[in-house]
């Protein structure tokens, strides 16, 4: 019994250093901060703190409609991954007051009970909304459809023991994951070196940055390839859902029933990735009939910021982070030219200060992906050219 007792002792003892070890990394590595405190830090402190864990896993809606349901936002921005370099300082002098919820309502049912929330005064409504129009809320085969839902939101990942002893798994098996960055900024491993969500929502892409600054090349990522796989979002049969468009059209209907003014943002294109995509025999007819709803809503009067390219601008792909997602410069410069060009009955478009986005669009911003407000690890000798 003495035997047994003394080798089971020493398993427990084995089991209980792998835990506690495992758990120090976690602590350290800062993915083990509850979505919670993240949250609460992030809505009352003014330093920028970067919410991106690498290791335990982002819990990414919980997240999003946690801060969506605390800063009861007055500019608020919602859609997917394509609206995440709107920023705070864009729109003066609401600044204060605005926050990107982008990738919290990822399909037009999230959008119906996001509005449902404001309808029934379950959430502060507010009183502009950035919508971005990305092409896969209409589209008939969404996998987005199947996999998200803010109607049940995944538990919290860093209070969640299964997730804890998944993480000291990859804590152990690979080594890089027990390097403890240089940097702390933030809550979890990507986070604390800057790459992640700002206390405004919004995302810096920090790794997209930093190989500009060394080369000055645009990065396409894997849309082309998608494209020519035929993986999602590209997935046959790729057809444009007239019934999810007027789902959508009823949204805009309620938020004016809200009084809630709406700027729809229909996200660009790279040239590199929509030259070779017009030729796709699968994605022309579908993205045609796209443009033919997003001039629709044009002409029925909704304020909207059409899909273009950078050519169409008089840039260069260098404004885009990868092939569909803009740099903030460019989503800056893409508002101040509708705000400059539109005749919005919008009080509160009118209300946004163009001579602050003037400044910043013509200023002297470092790199066109970026106006490297918060480069908390970069340090640049001398700007580089636009």
């Amino acid at each position: 019994m003495k035997k047994f007792i003394k080798r089971t002792c020493f398993y427990v003892f084995i089991g209980l250093l792998y835990v506690a070890v495992g758990e120090f990394f976690l602590w350290k590595l800062g993915e083990s901060v509850s979505i919670e405190k993240v949250t609460d830090l992030q809505t009352a402190g003014k330093k920028e703190l970067y919410y991106g864990r690498r290791i335990l896993g982002n819990s990414l809606n919980t997240y999003k409609f946690t801060m969506f349901r605390k800063r009861n936002a007055k500019v608020l921005v919602l859609g997917q991954s394509v609206t995440l370099q709107f920023r705070d300082f864009m729109f003066a002098p609401f600044q204060n007051q605005f926050y990107n919820a982008g990738l919290m309502a990822r399909n037009v049912d999230d959008l119906e009970y996001v509005i449902t929330l404001f309808e029934n005064g379950e959430q502060v409504k507010p009183e502009l909304i950035v919508l971005g129009l990305d092409f896969s809320f209409v589209l008939e085969n969404n996998e987005l459809d199947k996999t998200y839902s803010l109607q049940m939101l995944p538990e919290d990942r860093a209070t969640n023991i299964e997730s804890h002893f998944n993480g000291m798994q990859k804590v152990f098996l690979v080594g890089t994951n027990r390097n403890i960055p240089k940097v702390n900024v933030g809550f979890g491993k990507a986070g604390m070196v800057g790459r992640g969500y700002r206390n405004d929502g919004s995302y810096r892409h920090k790794p997209e940055i930093e190989n500009y600054i060394k080369t000055g090349e645009y990065i396409d990522g894997e849309l082309s390839e998608k494209l020519q796989k035929r993986v999602s979002p590209f997935v046959p049969p790729m057809r444009f859902s007239q019934e999810k468009a007027d789902r959508f059209r009823a949204i805009l209907s309620r938020l004016s029933a809200l009084q809630i003014d709406v700027l729809l943002y229909v996200p660009p294109f790279s040239d590199a990735f929509y030259n070779k995509a017009q030729k796709d025999e699968m994605f022309h007819p579908f993205f045609t009939d796209f443009l033919a709803f997003q001039n629709k809503l044009v002409q029925e009067g909704h304020n909207l910021i059409p899909f273009t390219t950078p050519s169409k601008m008089s840039l260069n792909d260098a404004y885009m982070v990868d092939a569909d997602h803009p740099g903030e410069v460019l989503c800056a410069i893409q508002l101040l030219e509708f705000l400059s060009n539109s005749a919005t009955q919008s009080k509160m478009l009118q209300a946004i200060d163009l001579n602050n986005l003037e400044e910043l669009v013509h200023g002297k911003q470092h790199i066109p992906i970026s106006f490297l407000r918060d480069s908390i690890s970069l340090h640049l000798q001398k700007p580089m050219a636009n």
